[in-house]
C-alpha cells in the first residue's frame, strides 16, 4: 500500500495537535452529522467514534466506473461526504473547523484516482502518456493527497499515519490538520478486477482564513485518543506551531509515568506551511497500548515564536473505545 503527498508545494499548515483543555466544536458535515467533541470527556470521544468512524468503515462506494475501459465513473454522494466526514473526523480530535465538499474538485479527482489504479503507480506530475490520461486527472493529481492500495474513509487514516520512505515531514498529515483548509475534493477507485483501489483528496490551494485557535496542531492529540489511531510502523508524532522555530527545541515524553526515549526525524521545513517537529518513540511504544488507559505526557520546550521562547506540554490518554 503506497501513499504520496505532493512534494514542491507548500504544505499549508501542520499537522495535529496538542492541548491540555479541550473542548471542540465543529459543527456539522455535509450529511449532517454532528462532529462536536469534548476531548476531555472519554464518553464524548466515545460516541465520536462511534457515531462517527466506525460506520464509515462499511460503506459501498458505488463504483460505475472501469479501469479497463478508462471510464472513471462515478462514486456515489454518500461515499464522498463520509470521505469528507473522516477528514472532518480526525480534525474535530483536534480542535480544528470543518472543512466543506467542492464537487468540482472531486469530479477531476476521480480521473486522478482512475490513472493511479490504472498505471498501478503515483505521481503528482503523471505523464500524457500514462494510461487513461486526462487533463482533469493530471490537475487533481498534482493538488491532491494520493493513495495506492485503499480508498475513500480508510485512505484518510493512510494519509494521517504518514509512514513510509519519504514521508518524514508527515505532510499528508498536516494537510488534512491545516488549521485553515476550507474544503476538500475526493476521488476513489475501489479495487477492481486485477486493479489496485486508488484514491485522491484535493487539498492545495483550498485554504481559508487561519482560525484563531488552535494555537498549535499535535498528533497524537491532546486529550482522551482512541488506541485505533496511534501511528503505525515508523510511529511519526507530530508537533506544528505557525512560524516556530524549532533551533533550540527539546522534547521529553513519559508514558505512565516512565521517561520514553525518542528519535527526531529531518523535516525540511521549507514550503511545507506550518512549520512542524516529528519524532519517534524508539523503545516500541509509539504504538504499544497496554491500557486500560495509557498516559502519555508531552513536553515541548523552547520554541522561539518571534524571538520568544515558548513551552508546551499536553496529555494524551490512550483507550480502546471497542471495548466499552
Amino acid at each position: 500500500m503506497r501513499i504520496s503527498f505532493r512534494t514542491g508545494i507548500s504544505f499549508a499548515f501542520a499537522v495535529s495537535l496538542l492541548v491540555v483543555t479541550v473542548l471542540t466544536g465543529c459543527g456539522d458535515d455535509d450529511a449532517g452529522i454532528s462532529l462536536s467533541v469534548n476531548t476531555g470527556s472519554k464518553d464524548s470521544v466515545v460516541n465520536l467514534y462511534r457515531t462517527v468512524f466506525v460506520p464509515d468503515n462499511s460503506l459501498d462506494p458505488g463504483w460505475t466506473g472501469s479501469v479497463a475501459a478508462c471510464n472513471p465513473g462515478t462514486i456515489t454522494l454518500a461515499y464522498r461526504q463520509a470521505t469528507v466526514r473522516r477528514v472532518n473526523y480526525y480534525r474535530a480530535l483536534c480542535q480544528l473547523p470543518t472543512v466543506s465538499l467542492d464537487e468540482d474538485q472531486s469530479a477531476k479527482c476521480q480521473h486522478a484516482a482512475l490513472i493511479m489504479s490504472a498505471n498501478r503507480s503515483l505521481s503528482h506530475t503523471p505523464p500524457n502518456t500514462w494510461l487513461c490520461w486526462t487533463q482533469d486527472g493530471y490537475d487533481a493529481a498534482s493538488h491532491a493527497n494520493l493513495a495506492l492500495g485503499s480508498c475513500g474513509p480508510p485512505a484518510i487514516g493512510l494519509y494521517m499515519d504518514d509512514y513510509g520512505t519519504g514521508n518524514a515531514a508527515v505532510g499528508h498529515r498536516r494537510w488534512i490538520l491545516s488549521p485553515p483548509l476550507a474544503k476538500v475534493g475526493t476521488g476513489s477507485v475501489p479495487k477492481h478486477d486485477t486493479y489496485l483501489a486508488a484514491d485522491a483528496l484535493w487539498v492545495v490551494g483550498n485554504a481559508g482564513d487561519r482560525p484563531s485557535a488552535p494555537e498549535y496542531v499535535a498528533w497524537p492529540s491532546a486529550g482522551w485518543f482512541p488506541k485505533q489511531h496511534l501511528p503505525t510502523l515508523e510511529g511519526r508524532w507530530s508537533f506544528s506551531v505557525n512560524g516556530a522555530d524549532w533551533s533550540q527545541t527539546s522534547i521529553s515524553t513519559t508514558r505512565n509515568g516512565v521517561a520514553v526515549t525518542i528519535r527526531m526525524e529531518a523535516v525540511n521545513n521549507a514550503g511545507y506551511g506550518d512549520r512542524t517537529i516529528v519524532w519517534c518513540p524508539t523503545d516500541g511504544t509509539a504504538n504499544r497500548f497496554v491500557g486500560p488507559e495509557d498516559v502519555w505526557n508531552i513536553s515541548v520546550n523552547n520554541v522561539l515564536i518571534n524571538g520568544q521562547s515558548k513551552n508546551y506540554n499536553y496529555t494524551i490518554r490512550v483507550f480502546d473505545p471497542e471495548t466499552l
